[in-house]
């Protein structure tokens, strides 16, 4: 695969019963969030330390848990369905569920983390001379479907 431009990476959201769809884990309805402008996929691991005396006077690590989140720059638009999902989502605790691809989800080696969230801040930007900004930061969230999972198409 060639080098990928972030316009053509998309993020979608599984419109289940709670946003009005019937998606569910098994049979998503992935909608496409089209009003973003910036998506960052943050994910860190935990290191854990096994130093002992038999280093060799140097450190010694393991991978540890991996840590994300997701953060989406996008219009602020009362009418995108995308919009006030995610503002659902963080007004009532709600999860949501979402595919951060690096292409579209119907097309075969698109690959990115599918991953069930909380809304974990919902921020809005009004700078001046610019248009009205949401920002929303999205963190796994404990569910009974499956945990967060890097994604290739099929």
């Amino acid at each position: 695969m060639a080098h990928v431009l972030a316009e053509d990476a998309k993020a979608y959201y599984n419109l289940t019963s709670t946003y009005g769809g019937t998606g569910t884990y098994g049979t998503p309805d992935w909608d496409e969030m089209t009003l973003l402008k910036d998506v960052t996929l943050n994910l860190d691991k935990d290191e854990v330390d096994l130093s002992v005396r038999a280093s060799g006077g140097f450190k010694e690590f393991a991978d540890g848990l991996i840590d994300g989140n997701v953060e989406l720059s996008m219009l602020y638009d009362t009418s995108d369905a995308a919009f006030n999902d995610l503002q659902e989502a963080f007004l009532n605790k709600t999860e949501i569920e979402v595919a951060i691809m690096d292409g579209d989800i119907t097309t075969t080696g698109s690959q990115g983390l599918r991953v069930t969230c909380m809304v974990k801040s919902f921020s809005r930007s009004e700078t001046l001379g610019e248009a009205l900004m949401a920002s929303f930061t999205l963190r796994p969230r404990k569910n009974t479907n499956a945990a967060p999972a890097w994604y290739t198409v099929p």
